[in-house]
């Protein structure tokens, strides 16, 4: 009953180039010239960075005027080489914290963060010759998620560059939902303030693979949290299913297939959370018109205060796919059917005294968008960072 909404698009390509100015040494590591060569090379390496080719994943909507900074690592020899170039950019010009020189003709490794590496948000950072790796927990409201995006490049040489340039195809690293909705009770009136799906992981371990290029893993932990969607603006739902809100604005989570709970008789919502299983909840206002046709009759709120309505999770429910580990962007469906309140019963015969009740118990859906995202050429830029 539900329809897939389809978001057209061709790939995102934000090229810049990127000069760094300054090389460090791990005080661990050494260095001769008949280890790696030309240590001193005056020319330093040039990066392009742009989104991975095939790569639809986005969370807030970012044109190349908004990218603002990313860090590098670089290993020789599986060493840490040059650690936490920072390249930031100030009053439009891209500004870099080290310089990273090829070891003459020898091979580097090279991993990327954005929006960097040494951040309150990326815990237990481990860069070695062993692992790399950092922990994340994601900030569990939407307006305090920040996209991040990872690139890796293996075993460069200078002499296996186009005039020692090197491009990052960055990914995007984490789920993207973006909720679509419709009511489907006649003569019922419903308005959007906010979602919030309950009980899903939200802390990871993500590791760099050191044998494949742009890619790595994430390990969740079992960490749950309440992941907030606060509507930019309050929607009105129509009998149509439509998207509640701009591509701007989404609500990130970790990729994963949450456990989601099952209502039944004699359960409710607690024992949801009594067992740690992922649900719906959604703010919103609920009203009928009077027989006048222009006095609302409000269900289980107000003119001033909202319902809090209760929908389980489909059991198929899938923010991950297989062929991209970092998730996905994916449509979530909202259909207004009545819903349930936290104790577990019909949220329409209770607040109306039986005159009405819910016409459907099919959970909410979530759908993959196959499509990539489409950056028209105003917002397509191309940055050359000197």
């Amino acid at each position: 009953m539900f329809a897939k909404i389809k978001n057209s698009s061709t790939i995102a390509l934000i090229v810049f180039v990127v000069l760094l100015h300054s090389i460090p040494f791990l005080s661990s590591c050494t260095f001769t010239e008949n280890d790696v060569g030309a240590l001193n090379d005056d020319e330093p390496i040039k990066f392009l960075v742009e989104d991975a080719e095939m790569d639809f994943t986005r969370g807030k909507y970012q044109t190349a005027k908004q990218i603002e900074t990313y860090s590098i690592y670089s290993f020789y020899r599986n060493r840490a080489y040059v650690s936490d170039a920072v390249q930031t950019k100030v009053d439009g010009a891209w500004k870099s914290s080290r310089t990273i020189t090829f070891p003459g003709k020898n091979a580097l490794d090279f991993f990327a963060l954005k929006p960097g590496f040494v951040r309150d948000d990326v815990q237990n950072l481990t860069m070695t010759g062993d692992e790399k790796s950092f922990v994340h927990k994601l900030p569990n409201e939407n307006a305090k998620q920040e996209d991040f995006m990872c690139s890796s490049l293996l075993q460069r040489t200078k002499e296996g560059t186009k005039n020692g340039v090197l491009t990052f195809k960055f990914k995007h690293m984490f789920a993207y939902l973006r909720f679509a909705g419709k009511c489907s009770v006649d003569g019922l009136y419903v308005e959007v303030h906010s979602f919030t799906i309950h009980n899903i992981r939200s802390t990871g371990k993500f590791t760099y693979s050191t044998e494949k290029e742009g890619t790595g893993t994430w390990e969740l932990q079992d960490d749950l949290d309440n992941y907030k969607y606060l509507m930019p603006a309050d929607k009105e739902l129509t009998n149509k299913n439509v998207v509640l809100h701009t591509t701007d604005s989404l609500l990130f989570v970790m990729a994963q297939t949450p456990s989601v709970f099952a209502i039944s008789d004699n359960t409710s919502f607690a024992d949801a959370d009594a067992q740690g299983k992922a649900y719906l909840e959604v703010e919103c206002r609920v009203w009928k018109m009077e027989d006048d046709g222009v006095t609302p009759q409000y269900i289980g709120c107000s003119a001033t205060t909202w319902a809090n309505v209760y929908f389980p999770l489909s059991a198929t429910t899938k923010w991950q796919t297989n062929s991209n580990p970092f998730g996905g962007t994916f449509n979530v469906m909202f259909d207004y059917t009545g819903g349930y309140t936290y104790e577990g019963e019909d949220f329409l015969k209770k607040h109306t005294n039986g005159a009405m009740t819910m016409v459907s118990i099919e959970p909410i859906q979530s759908f993959l968008v196959t499509n990539p995202w489409e950056d028209d050429d105003y917002n397509s830029q191309t940055l050359e960072m000197k």
